[in-house]
């Protein structure tokens, strides 16, 4: 059964829980000195945290510590119930969008940088100094695939909040790149045959 995070108002909640997954025990100290806040605030973070199940209860008596249910090594709350931690849909929907948008110029500067020939020109200096037809019809062939290089590098600074994106989202985004990588080798396979 799964119980839904309820979000915190405080605007630094999404870079408390960076700390949270950074983090194997996460104290008001450690967020005072990363998110330059009070103790009280620190302390309404780390409670907003344990409510959404990101951090559990107080571990070490005194100091407020409390141990990450979300750090990189665990990457999921333990317990029973599994809780949708730091997801945003409107992130997610943005993420699925900027993939596709930077797949389809990748896809576009593949097919750019193959009517330019830039493969052809680089491989016929390997056909004069190496004397290697193949590896010339590989480079003339497989050059033009940078595009898609080039596209995901557009979208890589758009990829923002990138730990509050829920994961059916990463994985729309990550399937729409293999498709788009499927695509451009297919289109560079049949131009290779024919």
């Amino acid at each position: 059964m799964s119980s839904p995070a309820s979000p915190s108002q405080d605007e630094l909640y999404p870079r408390a829980f960076r700390l949270a997954r950074l983090y194997a025990i996460l104290s008001p100290r450690v967020l005072m000195e990363q998110l330059e806040v009070d103790r009280p605030r620190a302390e309404r973070l780390l409670e907003d945290l344990e409510r959404n199940g990101a951090v559990g209860p107080t571990v070490i008596t005194g100091t407020g510590a409390r141990e990450s249910r979300v750090n990189i090594v665990e990457d999921r709350p333990s317990g029973l119930t599994v809780t949708l931690i730091g997801t945003d849909p409107r992130l997610g929907w943005r993420a699925v969008g900027v993939a596709a948008a930077a797949a389809l110029i990748g896809l576009g500067l593949v097919l750019l940088l193959a009517r330019l020939g830039v493969g052809a020109a680089i491989s016929g200096w390997f056909r004069v100094e190496i004397g290697s037809p193949t590896l010339a019809a590989v480079v003339t062939n497989g050059v033009p695939l940078l595009g898609l290089g080039l596209g995901w590098l557009i979208e890589y600074p758009f990829r923002v909040g990138e730990d509050l994106v829920p994961a059916r989202f990463l994985s729309v985004r990550q399937g729409i790149w293999s498709g788009a990588m499927l695509a451009a080798i297919g289109w560079m396979t049949l131009r290779l045959l024919s």
